[in-house]
């Protein structure tokens, strides 16, 4: 097996994995995650993830379709297709992780001087800042279409090497290497500044958290510890993403500048090195699920439900028990909490609050469940088998149980068991005298023997 093998191989195992790992983030974002409860940090996640996939699919075909075939007529198109993809997906992943950073530290500074929103950017904002910086990716990547970098001959011996490793002959073909390493060592800056500053602005909400709010900081957002640990949270995901950024593009520029000065650098090194960059897109979603305990939440989630779809049988599955049994559930929809999501109560029964709606239980599909149905003791309705759903006058008979106050599941089995000739008795009474159902302009008398009638249905049932 060859070098050319290895690294064809590599290539694509590679590629897929990037886009398996990239649709966590996005189905975490987008299914559990409602938009007004997306905060900066989850919108430029979504976008990055979302932009990461488009490339591998739009570069995966071109790359392998060069690997197995080159060189051949009009490979050099191919060649200039997939390294301006590769470059617009460079630079976007590179200003995105520089917004991220800049956000983490501008709320940082907000909540810790007193301000009731902890917010810095809103979603129009957001948007604004993904779709200019992709809009400036894209300007760089097609610099090289307009001359601005050295191209190989096509009717040569053609082997597609990388742009950025050409020698330019004139001012024209050097801009696209000028704007390359203006943008990449502006955006190291900005990182670097920005996470000194998360530091110090996560210092800062520690010290609040130990010593207590005082005086001032009641109505501010971060008199709340669970928001404090949430933006500890996307703070340190941040810088944990600013690290992976430093790792991959300073040997990158380092690189790409010494062997513009004319420095013996071997081209594979700066190949490697520029490939290397793009390898921000495989780790930074793992570091999401591994940082953010939101996205760790759902990935876990994910993989039950995928788990359980490649491997479930018969014997997996069990039916949903019907609704005598006994549930302790609170049926408060949960308050909201500073990272948008719901608090669960803890008095609920894991197993049995699983059983979904197709009558499967399944914990990868808990958002589909239905809530078991509680007894009211004011009003129990019994459905009549048989009855006329069209008469106005009685379809439902009302049972005040003074008896029965607890749910279903703490009642006699006995009341459950007669039930049905309950009603079969209730509807031959409304058969045969339906002055026992009168309305309420009628006297008490007619009142009083429909009771003492129903009661003695009851009593004939239970013997």
């Amino acid at each position: 097996m060859t070098a050319k093998d290895v690294s064809g191989f590599l290539t694509i195992v590679i590629e897929v994995a990037m886009i398996i790992v990239n649709i966590f983030p996005i189905y975490v974002g987008c299914k559990y995650k409602r938009r007004s409860e997306r905060s900066a940090v989850d919108e430029m996640i979504i976008s990055l993830s979302c932009f990461t996939v488009i490339m591998v699919l739009l570069t995966a075909p071109l790359g392998l379709v060069y690997y197995f075939r080159s060189p051949f007529k009009n490979a050099y198109a191919f060649c200039d297709m997939f390294q301006s993809s590769t470059t617009c997906f460079q630079f976007f992943s590179l200003f995105i992780i520089t917004l991220l950073c800049v956000n983490r530290f501008q709320e940082g500074s907000y909540a810790t001087k007193g301000h009731n929103n902890i917010r810095a950017w809103s979603t129009r904002t957001t948007v604004l800042l993904i779709s200019f910086s992709l809009f400036i990716s894209i300007f760089i990547a097609i610099l090289p279409e307009f001359g601005m970098v050295p191209l190989a001959d096509e009717h040569s011996n053609f082997t597609c090497h990388l742009w950025i490793s050409n020698n330019a002959t004139n001012v024209m073909q050097g801009i696209y290497f000028v704007a390359y390493l203006i943008f990449g060592y502006t955006d190291l800056i900005i990182v670097a500044l920005a996470v000194i500053g998360i530091f110090l602005e996560i210092k800062k909400v520690k010290r609040l958290m130990f010593n207590g709010v005082v005086a001032g900081e009641q109505d501010t957002v971060f008199a709340d510890d669970s928001c404090r640990r949430s933006y500890i949270d996307s703070s340190r995901l941040a810088y944990r993403m600013a690290a992976v950024f430093f790792l991959t593009w300073v040997p990158s520029l380092v690189l790409i500048t010494l062997k513009k000065l004319d420095l013996e650098i071997s081209e594979t090194a700066v190949s490697f090195a520029i490939i290397g960059t793009t390898l921000t897109g495989l780790v930074n979603p793992l570091l999401y699920g591994l940082t953010d305990r939101t996205y760790g939440a759902g990935y876990k989630k994910l993989t039950e439900c995928v788990k359980s779809t490649f491997n479930c049988t018969r014997k997996q599955f069990t039916t949903a028990p019907s609704v005598s049994m006994e549930y302790t559930i609170n049926g408060s929809n949960g308050s909201e909490t500073c990272d948008g999501q719901n608090e669960i109560s803890p008095n609920i029964v894991p197993d049995s609050s699983q059983i979904c709606s197709s009558g499967v239980e399944n914990i990868a599909y808990d958002d589909q469940c239905i809530q078991p149905e509680v007894f009211n003791p004011e009003e129990e309705m019994l459905i009549c088998p048989g009855s006329n759903s069209r008469n106005e006058n009685m379809e439902l008979i009302a049972v005040d149980a003074d008896s029965q106050s607890l749910p279903r599941s703490d009642r006699s089995d006995e009341f459950f068991v007669h039930e049905a000739e309950v009603c079969s008795s209730l509807r031959k009474v409304y058969l045969t005298d339906s002055s026992l159902f009168s309305t309420e302009s009628e006297d008490n008398t007619t009142d009083d023997s429909l009771e003492s009638g129903f009661e003695g249905l009851l009593a004939e049932s239970n013997m």
